[in-house]
């Protein structure tokens, strides 16, 4: 690693640190309600094993915006953690915090089980390994614009080669402002759905079983060209501080470093979706 890198490694831990010290305290002290019944949103998220124990740093960041959501909820698998919650997480649920029961879905837990609330709300997907800053939720409400459009704060452009997807580690990021079926949402940093995009989801079951258990963005891009949207960044591709010693997992290492992404793909979109795809590439020429 260069120079240059080491010292953004440690300055990243450096304001980690000093984040982890700040939510800490907030979660001793504070009262504040995390939610806004009058918000615009539903935040939806998981978390599991020992990454439990830090979870609450990323929901005491969201609580901390400018914009809270209208429900937080966290869903949690593992049925020996619901009954002896971290007293930080105990702390939350006094102020708002929903943590719910699931099956264990993997990454799809921090949306599928919406599928069966009544969600009359847009939702916003969040990971529990990241501080979120002040603006995040304002950022993605206020982005919603367009109908029949899904917007990120992440956002990469898929890569055709000779009418095939190539290699997802080739995909670049955007900040192309304008709608497309080209446009890939990681949900790492967040991303917001219109509420009747759950139907969709609703519709299309557990077929990611099938074909992209360990990919989660992947299935709601497809289900999300097959049915008509298109999704949209929200500016460059942003960065945000993660939680120190929280996210070296092993489903990152086989998606994007062991590619394991791309058998995924393979088996999860349609020679209809593909043609979607090639059709407006080649309008963008």
């Amino acid at each position: 690693m260069s120079i240059k890198g080491e010292l953004n490694k440690v300055y990243a831990k450096t304001i980690g640190a000093f984040l982890d010290a700040r939510y800490k305290f907030a979660n001793q002290r504070s009262n504040r309600s995390v939610v806004d019944p009058k918000g615009a949103a539903i935040v939806s998220m998981t978390t599991f094993g020992q990454r439990t124990a830090k979870a609450h740093l990323t929901i005491e960041s969201i609580a901390n915006g400018s914009v809270l959501p209208k429900r937080m909820i966290l869903w949690i698998d593992e049925q020996k953690t619901l009954e002896d919650l971290p007293i930080e997480l105990e702390r939350l649920k006094k102020r708002g915090l929903e943590i719910l029961p699931c099956e264990n879905l993997g990454s799809f837990k921090k949306f599928f089980p919406l599928t069966e609330l009544d969600i009359s709300s847009s939702w916003v997907t969040a990971d529990d390994d990241v501080f979120y800053p002040k603006e995040w939720l304002a950022m993605l409400v206020n982005a919603c614009k367009a109908k029949k459009t899904i917007y990120a704060l992440r956002v990469q452009r898929i890569t055709l080669n000779d009418g095939k997807i190539a290699p997802h580690n080739s995909w670049n990021f955007t900040d192309i402002d304008e709608p497309s079926v080209l446009n890939f949402a990681t949900g790492v940093n967040g991303v917001i759905y219109p509420s009747e995009f759950l139907h969709i989801l609703c519709l299309a079951g557990r077929g990611f079983l099938n074909c992209c258990p360990k990919a989660d963005d992947v299935w709601l891009h497809k289900q999300a060209i097959a049915n008509g949207y298109k999704i949209a960044p929200i500016g460059r591709a942003k960065t945000f501080f993660g939680i120190n010693g929280s996210q070296a997992t092993a489903l990152h290492r086989f998606n994007v470093k062991e590619n394991g992404n791309d058998p995924q793909i393979a088996a999860t979109y349609s020679n209809e979706d593909i043609e979607l795809l090639i059709a407006e590439d080649q309008t963008r020429r």
